[in-house]
This record gives C-alpha cells, sequence and structure tokens, in this order.
C-alpha cells in the first residue's frame, strides 16, 4: 500500500491529518461504517479536496474549529423593557402577587446564539381576581433564566404595593431575597445591579416565598410552598398566569427562523465532525494488523524505520569522511560495516512491523 508522508504528491499517500480523516484507503471501511455520510462521500474529491480546500474547512474537518456564527444572528435590543397588561387600580388591593422569567431558544445545540428572555409579574385581590400584570424584556446584561427570574421580581417589588405577598418558583432568587445588602453588593456579585435594589425595596421583610412551578391544578397533593404551606389551585393559576405572559414578552424578540435553522445545522454538523474525529484517531491510532494476532500499530509508524535508517546514515556518513571531508573515489557509504549491520536490522524490524498491502497496515 506504501507509506505516507506529508510532501507525498500521491493523494492516496499524503500522510496528512485530512487524508486521515477523509480519503485514507486503509481506514475505507471503518470510515464508511461510522463516518457521517456528507463525510464519507467526500472521498471521491481526493485531488480538489487537498488542492483547494480552505483554512477554515480544514480546521471544521481536522480540529472540529468553526468560526463564530455570533456576527450572522440578530442581536436582541439592549434595553429593558416594561408593559402593563393590566394596569394596577389604587382602588383595589394587591395581596397575592407572582414572578415568573422566560428564556426561550436555549437548547444546549443552539449554544445560546438566538436565546432570548422576558419577565412577568401579576398581582391578585383577597377575592383572587387579577389586579395587575405586566411583562417585558430584560436588559442585555442579565443573561440566563436565573437573571431573568431575578429581574422580574425587581420589578414585582417596585410596582406592586409593599404589602403584597410575592411567589417565586426560582428556589435561589428567593434565598437571595432575604440576605442583607453586604451580600448583595459583594465584589463578586454579578447581578449586582439587581440585587443591591431588590434587598432594600424588601427592607428585610420576608416577603418572598418560593413555590414549586409548572404545576397541574390535578395533583396538588403532597406539594408545599417554601414556607410549609400548601400549594393551591389559586397559585398555580397564578404561577401559569405569568409563566405565559414571560414566554410572550420572550418571543417578541424571536429572531429569524431561517437563523435558527442555521446554527442548528451548523452544530450538528460540528458534532458529526468531533465525534468522527474521536473514532478514527482512536482507529488509527489502534489500528489491528491483521495475521498477527491482536497486534495493533499506529498509522504512523510506518514512517518510523525510515526516519532511523536516515539519521542513522548521516551520523555514519560524517565519521566516515576522510579528514578533507570527502569518502573517497569511489566510495559508497553503504558499504560502511556499521551501516550495513544498522540497515539489516532495520529492514528485519520493518518486515515484521510492516506487512505488506494485503495486510491492510493503514497508509496515513
Amino acid at each position: 500500500m506504501g507509506y505516507c508522508t506529508p510532501e507525498n504528491r500521491d493523494h492516496g499517500f499524503a500522510g496528512t491529518l485530512l487524508h486521515r480523516v477523509i480519503t485514507c484507503p486503509a481506514l475505507q471501511q471503518y470510515r464508511d461504517r461510522f463516518a457521517p455520510p456528507w463525510i464519507a462521500s467526500m472521498a471521491g474529491l481526493r485531488p480538489q479536496l487537498h488542492e483547494h480546500i480552505t483554512t477554515a474547512e480544514a480546521d471544521l474537518l481536522t480540529r472540529a474549529l468553526m468560526p463564530s456564527l455570533e456576527p450572522r444572528i440578530d442581536r436582541p435590543p439592549p434595553d429593558a423593557t416594561f408593559k402593563w397588561i393590566k394596569a394596577p387600580s389604587r382602588f383595589a388591593s394587591q395581596v397575592q402577587g407572582y414572578v415568573d422569567g422566560s428564556r426561550l431558544y436555549a437548547e444546549h445545540e443552539l449554544c445560546g446564539l438566538v436565546a432570548r428572555q422576558g419577565w412577568a409579574i401579576a398581582a391578585y385581590d383577597d377575592n383572587r381576581q387579577l389586579v395587575a400584570a405586566a411583562h417585558g424584556r430584560t436588559p442585555a446584561w442579565a443573561d440566563g433564566i436565573h437573571a431573568a427570574e431575578l429581574w422580574g421580581l425587581l420589578m414585582a417589588t417596585q410596582s406592586f404595593d409593599p404589602g403584597c405577598a410575592l411567589k417565586v418558583d426560582c428556589l435561589s432568587v428567593q434565598q437571595g431575597s432575604v440576605r442583607g445588602i453586604g451580600w448583595a453588593t459583594a465584589p463578586g456579585r454579578k447581578l449586582a445591579r439587581a440585587w443591591a435594589p431588590l434587598v432594600a425595596a424588601l427592607e428585610g421583610e420576608p416577603r418572598v416565598t418560593w413555590m414549586p412551578a409548572h404545576c397541574s391544578e390535578d395533583h396538588l397533593d403532597g406539594k408545599l410552598l417554601g414556607d410549609g404551606s400548601k400549594l393551591t389551585v389559586p397559585h398555580v393559576r397564578g404561577n401559569q398566569m405569568v409563566d405565559t405572559l414571560a414566554k410572550q414578552a420572550a418571543q417578541r424578540d424571536k429572531v429569524p427562523d431561517g437563523q435558527i435553522r442555521m446554527v442548528r445545522a451548523s452544530v450538528s454538523r460540528l458534532q458529526d465532525i468531533a465525534k468522527w474525529l474521536g473514532r478514527v484517531t482512536a482507529y488509527a491510532n489502534n489500528f489491528p494488523l491483521h495475521g498477527h494476532g491482536n497486534h495493533t500499530i499506529r498509522d504512523n509508524d510506518g514512517m518510523k524505520p525510515r526516519a532511523v535508517f536516515q539519521q542513522a546514515a548521516s551520523r555514519v556518513r560524517a565519521s566516515n569522511m576522510h579528514g578533507d571531508g570527502s569518502l573517497g573515489q569511489g566510495a559508497s557509504i553503504w558499504q560502511h560495516p556499521r551501516l550495513a549491520a544498522l540497515r539489516a536490522r532495520v529492514l528485519s524490524k520493518s518486515a515484521v512491523e510492516q506487512p505488506g498491502a494485503s495486510e491492510g497496515a493503514p497508509g496515513c
């Protein structure tokens, strides 16, 4: 089959990472079995692939790297928004308040590139009637679902009556609301711009209670609020109300569908090549040597005997020179006894470790 070297002009023996991943004939069966179809199909483009591939394409195919897609995605507006769905009345008391945040298009395969956030608040009176509701967008610096929940709670404390009890379904936000101003303004507090005014507005009062999220009215048995009281149907309905409003707010800034499809396709392609690189690298470094039991070789083992031989030849040539630097008329370096013995040992070892093409040793 032959040895592969980076300087080999025969694309069948290019001896590069690209050759290993795409075109190595010794790995063809393994490639057909495990490589994604779009990678396997590139083997037919061998000459064009090696001669005309761009740097970006080579980085993708050999290292699973690609340029960031962020510059090609519409960025959300940087400023926060606030919109009343139902403006409060000075004649209606606000007894129970509910808070929620939402982060849409935040699946891991989208890498956070197209995520959009919203928050919502709602207040009810003693008769369990909705008396106030609002929603909006979080500021650009409040990134993440935790930040969306926190921003919603801040909006509730600034918009509802001071005596209105508030329910949130984010436990970490509820726990942070009862800490002091020192904790809220600590140098390492990432969202201190929201925590500080929130803690100041609450003034140390335990107005915020945690509640389970996304519960069904038919399955309330045994479910409790953070203060130990029972979860009730009005609690569930209040949570459902703010959840819906928060998603509506996040949906308003949705990026075009074409951009979402582009991100999904690019990430899927990146995952495909990353998985294949892991497989083919492990296989090429543990290639089964047929006819030799469980013995395996690496795909660069074929280069070792020749490299050792060339280095040894250089050393012997230097030691066999005359004082004037010549080898003498008609002299051949291969006639030197030390080199002849070394050559015999190297060729003998090469014959054992590197059988012919019929043995199926990799040509990478």
